[in-house]
């Protein structure tokens, strides 16, 4: 899971109820479709500071939510219509030597029937890349973030939903460097993630403990890459990556979930000037081994694609595909393989109107042992959207988000329509 990366999480209720009547937590997948549309076409002007060569934008995004089934549920879906409050700042600042740039957003939602599953996220995030030579670079990237799951991802176990929404922070660093010899483009990093989550109580007054989902996940490697030409560059790249779990909760001993695990790739990235397309795709092999005994080790061909083509100069078209072995404390369960593709594209109409669409299918196989059934999850993800700038730095526009999950397990399948109005503004 993504960069700032949103974490919506199914729940289901399996790992353990204690004789005082307790509840562990099971997380399953992320499918949930974020909230937010995409204002990115906005250009605001900006404070400019010249003493610090800095430039301040502040802006936000404030909409109402119409969903035909806020809650996921795969039979009779409910309707809620949520007020949406999302104010953000940037803060962006170059010099010769170095560059930095600071962000921070809250975005605060309301329903209007369901109050329970009201919600206020937020967080600070900030990048600096500091140029030691014209060679070589050093970053550091960072971010904090309060985060939510809400009551609507919790259909896993129907009756046992949490009667609000589950809290969390979502901390992490990140380090990297980046030298050039001659043909040679290489970078290393390293990163470490913390994650904390919130307990919470059922619809049937039994206490979620979230506690057990807790967990550090540190991440390093390192990518070579060989400039042969200027369109051209295979690469071999290489991570590794350890997650570890609280090893108990409350006194109660935990299923250990720790484990390491690593991928190994290689690719290449290309250009094709004549055809305004750029491509990084790479093959490789990805594995995570789990401490637990009762855990299947997984081992998978791990595979990569970025292509983006520019069409016309108004028309811009790309495609992403991705397969990564994702955390999840389903019962029995050690992980789940997901492979997702997304296939998107923006045309602008004009200097003020942009649209822009996309269409995904995920596929999220669980590692599972004997004591439950097999599992697989199918998740079609669709976006339109349509967006009017004002020269002054304000939009207006209007947001349709499909998503369709069909599985194995019929109680998890549910299907959800939804449009939001909106206004955002940056300066």
């Amino acid at each position: 899971m993504k960069t700032y990366q949103k974490i919506i999480l199914s729940f289901g209720f399996a790992a353990c109820v204690s004789a005082a009547g307790e509840a562990y937590a099971t997380d399953a997948s992320n499918d949930q479709v974020p909230k937010l549309p995409d204002t990115s076409s906005l250009a605001g002007k900006g404070v400019r500071i010249p003493q610090a060569a800095m430039v301040l934008n502040v802006g936000g995004t404030a909409g109402v939510l119409f969903d035909d089934n806020i809650f996921h549920d795969p039979h009779n879906g409910e309707s809620d219509v949520t007020a949406v409050l999302a104010p953000n700042f940037r803060i962006k600042s170059d010099h010769e030597t170095y560059k930095y740039t600071l962000t921070g957003e809250v975005e605060d939602g309301s329903y209007a029937d369901h109050n329970e599953d009201n919600y206020t996220d937020g967080g600070v995030g900030g990048k600096v890349d500091v140029i030691l030579d014209p060679t070589t670079t050093l970053s550091l990237d960072g971010h904090f973030r309060l985060e939510h799951i809400p009551i609507g991802a919790f259909v896993d176990v129907p009756g046992r939903q949490s009667d609000s929404p589950t809290n969390y922070r979502n901390g992490g660093l990140e380090a990297s460097l980046k030298k050039n010899w001659n043909r040679i483009e290489s970078s290393i990093f390293a990163s470490d993630t913390l994650l904390n989550y919130d307990n919470t109580t059922s619809l049937t007054n039994i206490r979620i403990i979230q506690d057990d989902r807790d967990r550090n996940e540190m991440q390093f490697g390192g990518q070579a890459c060989y400039r042969a030409s200027a369109n051209f560059c295979p690469y071999i790249a290489a991570s590794f990556n350890t997650r570890n779990y609280d090893e108990q909760v409350d006194g109660t001993l935990l299923i250990p979930r720790d484990s390491d695990g690593f991928s190994v790739m290689g690719g290449v990235q290309a250009a094709f000037p004549a055809q305004s397309v750029t491509a990084d795709v790479a093959l490789g092999y990805l594995a995570q081994n789990y401490d637990a005994a009762s855990f299947e080790d997984v081992s998978t061909l791990g595979f990569k694609a970025k292509v983006e083509w520019q069409a016309t100069p108004a028309f811009r078209v790309n495609w992403n595909l991705n397969r990564s072995v994702e955390e999840t404390t389903l019962l029995d369960t050690s992980s789940y393989i997901q492979t997702e593709t997304v296939l998107g594209g923006e045309y602008q109409w004009n200097e003020s109107l942009v649209a822009d669409a996309s269409l995904g299918y995920t596929l999220n196989d669980f590692q599972n042992g004997s004591l439950v059934p097999d599992r697989a999850d199918g998740i079609v993800k669709g976006i339109a959207q349509l967006q009017y700038n004002f020269p002054e730095g304000f939009g207006v526009g209007t947001r349709y988000t499909y998503a369709n999950r069909r599985s194995d397990d019929a109680t998890v399948e549910y299907n959800s329509n939804a449009v939001m109005l909106y206004v955002s503004a940056r300066y």
